[in-house]
């Protein structure tokens, strides 16, 4: 998947709408604190995965992770260390999807 979700090349099996949906990620507790949140998401074949926190400038603040994950469901535990309260982008880039999702981190 390209910039703006353009499907740039696909040789896979056919992916229904409904599994398209099922992919986005999904992060709980939100807003968290110092205990952490949860990244969860779901990928239908074997992928390289990158999963990184942006501020909300834009800088990279974490690579959660980076490599080969499996089909099926994802669960990653992101706990903010050295870091202010503030707003976050969570990110997980893979073949299937590119994909953003804001958190906000209250430090109690």
């Amino acid at each position: 998947v390209g910039d703006g979700g353009t499907i740039l090349k696909y040789t896979e099996k056919n992916i229904t709408s409904s599994e398209l949906q099922s992919t986005r990620i999904d992060i709980f507790p939100n807003p968290l604190d110092a205990s952490g949140s949860f990244i969860k998401f779901t990928l239908h074949r074997e992928q390289n995965v990158i999963i990184q926190v942006f501020n909300l400038l834009g800088q990279k603040v974490q690579t959660i992770y980076n490599g080969l994950l499996f089909e099926g469901t994802n669960i990653f535990r992101w706990g903010p260390n050295n870091i202010s309260s503030g707003i976050f982008f969570i990110n997980v880039k893979c073949l299937e999807f590119n994909e953003a999702k804001k958190c906000v981190y209250i430090h109690r």
